[in-house]
């Protein structure tokens, strides 16, 4: 940007030097860690604004009205009168002085640009306005006041001089310099010959250099790019953001679709652990003698098959194991498949998402994908998933801990609490104010069925669930997370069931 550019920052400092001679500062404010205002009282004030790092500023003739969300910065420097506005050689930086001694730095370097202050006859900052810059907390005043010289030894191309504007060396591509003197007189004559000018056409709107025009303008000039390149720069930094966010979690996702099929590819292709058991079972005799292995005629899949037997261990006690292993197996399956489609389902809202941040134009539209994402975090940190059925919520417990949580914090003594009794597994809870309401049988079975899916016992054809009064439910501290005792119950046999 070329405002913070030496060139131009020498013109504002000498418009400076006018507009607020004899001036005293009135109050510091910063607002959101980004936006720093100093108010001169009637002779105005100075507006500092970063956006991901960059320094936004300009002058304004009015003083500053603070606002309510703005608290006081750089303190010792209230009610101090300032002495002169300086720039330091062909450095990106300028410095207010003030007469008791103390300076304020704006140091304009890209991306780390930021606003220090030295007490008087000290060397590092007292304090540093973007705190995150640590680097800046031993920024020394002595190295941002020396005078950095350029020499030229050899012939130099423009675009390898530090402190010529990249827009400027554009329009002289093939310029060289072989001495200090033709460097000095290609700043001093040549680009001041060139306008500034303020062209509201681009996208962001460019300053092209100027000296040409009254150098009174160059405050006005300032405010009218701070206004319209600020809103711009805000907006695409913001849109960028978001982009960047939503192409990381569509990154993250995707991968986990992949990997995801191809665990239900390794699941479905391999041989079912109930096939070996049958076999086992069916072929007992040949493990007599404590024979651990065994050549089998494989009926399922031909041929002859060559079982082990792990050390130790009876067939039937094999056989009874991989029965076991072939239920977890068929469980994972059907908890793969249910992963990848909401994988899937989740990748083509985050495809739509960032579709829609790329054709947003305005800021306001940016906003709506804030709210989204600030709900769509609230009910992540949730403890609970929620349903409605037939007008009745129920909470159903994310994991242990939650159980717990949501319990305690997200649950009346009128509600129904269900759990699958003899499993471990979620809480269910299904919300009643009054006491007196009832509650349809059949959400209250539903509810079961959902408390029977989200247990241990999610493989059974039917499995007893507890329904009780929440004020029934109590829990001690020597209970684990999710541990509760039930003073009063009833059961219903149910069949687990999915919500869908």
């Amino acid at each position: 940007m070329l405002i913070h550019n030496f060139l131009f920052i020498q013109d504002f400092v000498e418009q400076l030097n006018i507009v607020l001679k004899d001036a005293r500062i009135v109050g510091i404010y910063g607002l959101n860690n980004d936006e720093l205002f100093l108010d001169f009282g009637n002779n105005g004030h100075i507006r500092f604004e970063f956006v991901n790092g960059n320094c936004f500023y300009a002058y304004f003739p009015e003083g500053y009205t603070p606002n309510k969300d703005a608290k006081p910065r750089f303190r010792k420097l209230w009610d101090t009168g300032l002495k002169k506005v300086k720039v330091n050689g062909k450095d990106r930086s300028f410095f207010f002085t003030f007469k008791e001694g103390s300076t304020l730095a704006i140091v304009l370097y890209g991306r780390r640009s930021n606003i220090l202050f030295y007490e008087p006859l000290q060397d590092l900052p007292k304090e540093v306005f973007r705190y995150e810059v640590i680097s800046d907390k031993e920024k020394s005043l002595n190295e941002l006041l020396q005078n950095r010289v350029f020499e030229i030894k050899e012939i130099v191309p423009i675009s390898k001089i530090p402190f010529i504007p990249k827009e400027i060396a554009s329009l002289f591509s093939t310029k060289e310099f072989t001495s200090n003197d033709e460097l000095n007189f290609f700043i001093e004559s040549i680009i001041p010959t060139i306008s500034w000018k303020l062209n509201k056409e681009e996208k962001p709107p460019v300053f092209i250099v100027s000296n040409s025009e009254s150098k009174e303008d160059v405050l006005q000039i300032l405010r009218d790019y701070y206004i319209l390149n600020l809103s711009f720069y805000r907006f695409n930094d913001h849109k960028n953001t978001l982009l960047k966010t939503a192409n990381n979690e569509l990154k993250k996702k995707t991968a986990a679709l992949a990997a995801s099929k191809i665990r239900l590819h390794e699941l479905e292709n391999q041989r079912a652990p109930k096939e070996i058991a049958d076999l086992v079972m069916a072929y007992l005799h040949m493990f007599e003698n404590r024979k651990d292995e065994a050549i089998v005629e494989d009926f399922y899949r031909g041929g002859q098959t060559l079982i082990k037997l792990p050390k130790d261990t009876s067939a039937i006690k094999y056989a009874e194991k991989l029965y076991k292993k072939s239920g977890g197996v068929k469980k994972e399956i059907e908890l793969t498949k249910t992963k990848i489609e909401y994988l899937q389902n989740q990748i083509q809202k985050l495809q739509i998402e960032s579709e829609q941040i790329d054709n947003t134009l305005h800021i306001k539209e940016l906003k709506t994908f804030d709210k989204k994402k600030n709900v769509e975090k609230a009910i992540e940190q949730l403890p609970y998933n929620e349903f409605v059925v037939d007008q009745c919520t129920i909470r159903i417990g994310k994991n242990a801990k939650a159980n717990d949580e949501m319990l305690r914090n997200y649950s009346h003594k009128n509600d129904l609490w269900l759990h699958a009794k003899g499993h471990a597994g979620s809480h269910v809870i299904i919300k009643r104010d009054n006491r007196q309401e009832p509650i349809p049988e059949g959400v209250i079975l539903t509810a079961a069925s959902w408390a029977a899916w989200f247990s241990k016992g999610k493989n059974h054809d039917t499995l007893p669930v507890i329904v009780t009064e929440r004020k029934y439910v109590r829990k001690n501290k020597n209970l684990k997370p999710g541990q509760v005792i039930v003073d009063k119950e009833k059961v219903v046999l149910v069949k687990p069931q999915k919500p869908e």
